[in-house]
This record gives structure tokens, sequence and C-alpha cells, in this order.
């Protein structure tokens, strides 16, 4: 073979690998660049939410709690009911599905660990699992639940995230500035609301008169609208003083 014919086939060779490496970077910008638009997606995403969300709660900054969203009659809200309770320190192995009386619970045995104290707005991606607010409730929390319709109506959600927004958890020496949560109860939750209702508060109670636990209640409430005054006295009539755990965070 003539010197000419391998420098030809070098040629050859070295071109190949030029055209490889080439479309190796190619590949690796497309990739990064791939990478780049879907962390773009993922951070734009989350800063409309959180801008959405503070939005929603400033709206209602100077707001009483007791004039944000329906009256207490237009709410339209069913009488309060109250079932025996039980589930005190019965910790589950967190993860275990554990089955409720009611929908949303009320009361009952539960995961080992309550969710985050200073957290009381969550859209359905976001919430914990039932298991984990249960724990809540037994810690003095009022949890204010609202539906899928709830969830798909823009004015309804701005006000609940407003409602929210008065138990902003800054004071942990309060209890009562921190212990309230607001949460889906969707489709994908076992049991349902009653028909035209799609709020529901629950409370775990406790009665501590004579020192001892004593008389534990699950207490619920369903209404078709979002109510400030509904929730305002609900939380005054159950507080969280009144429940096994009162002094839990």
């Amino acid at each position: 073979m003539s010197k000419s014919s391998n420098r030809s086939r070098k040629d050859r060779v070295e071109q190949i690998r030029r055209e490889a490496k080439a479309a190796e970077r190619r590949r690796t910008l497309l990739v990064v660049l791939a990478c780049g638009v879907v962390a773009a997606l993922i951070v734009g995403t989350a800063a409309v939410s959180y801008i959405s969300r503070h939005h929603n709660a400033t709206r209602y900054l100077d707001t009483p709690l007791a004039d944000i969203g329906a009256s207490s009659a237009d709410a339209a809200c069913s009488p309060i009911a109250t079932h025996d309770a039980n589930g005190n320190q019965q910790h589950q192995t967190e993860g275990t599905p554990i089955s409720y009386d009611q929908a949303p619970p009320e009361y009952g045995p539960h995961w080992p660990t309550p969710a985050i104290w200073t957290r009381h707005f969550y859209t359905a991606d976001e919430r914990p699992p039932l298991e984990q607010l249960v724990h809540n409730l037994e810690h003095g929390y009022t949890i204010v639940w609202y539906d899928d319709t709830i969830a798909g109506d823009s004015d309804a959600v701005s006000q609940l995230q407003g409602i929210a927004a008065k138990f902003d958890g800054t004071d942990p020496n309060d209890p009562s500035t921190y212990k309230l949560i607001v949460a889906p109860y969707t489709s994908d939750d076992p049991g349902s609301f009653p028909a035209d209702k799609d709020i529901a508060l629950t409370h775990w109670a406790a009665d501590w008169s004579s020192g001892q636990l004593l008389d534990q209640q699950g207490i619920s409430e369903y209404c078709s609208r979002v109510s400030g005054p509904v929730v305002q006295a609900f939380v005054s009539d159950y507080p969280f003083t009144a429940s096994p755990e009162p002094n839990a965070q």
C-alpha cells in the first residue's frame, strides 16, 4: 500500500473521529439544554405557586378572619356532629395505611410524626398523608378540609389561603396562633363529604377538667362554602386546649 493511501486512510479515520466527537458534543449540549428547560419549568412553577400563595395570603392581611368568605348563614353548614373517639397514643409504623371511621378523619391511630407545625395550607400535591395529619388532630389542631370542587375555584382557594394565613405559626409559645391546617380531601381519599358539602372542619376533643384525660370525642362540621366566621366559631368552641395532647406541637 502506498504512503498516499495510508495517509488518506488516516485522514478518513481522523475525520470520522472528529465527526463522532462533534456529534457527542451536540448530544451533550442538547441534554444540558433539555435539563435546563425542565429545571426552569420546575423553578418557574414553584415560583408561580409561591407568588400566588403569597398574594392570596396578603390579599386578606388586613381583613379580619370573620370577614373572609361567606357569612355563617350563607355557608350552609350542617349541625356539628360528635363521635366517641379513640386512638390516643396509638402510633403505627410510618407508611402503614390506616382506615378511619369518618371522611375526613376526626381521630384514631396515626403515624408517629405529625405534619410540620409552621405549615398551614396545602394543595393536593403537597398534603401530608392522612395518618400524619391525624397526629396533628391529637395535638389540638383544627383541620379545615376542602374537596375537589373548592380546589377548582380560585376565589375559594384564595379565601382558604387567607384563613390559613391568620394562623401563621409565628409564635411557638402561643399554640392558638398556629394550631390550624387547611388541607385538601381529594377523590383519591376514602369516602366523601355529604352531598352539597365541599368544606369540612374536624377536631379531636378531650376533657381535661378533672386533671385527667377523659371523654374523647371527634368533632366535625360540613359546609357548602368557605367561611371565616364559621372557622372562627369552631376554633373558639373547640380550642387546642381541649384535645388529648394540647401541649405538643
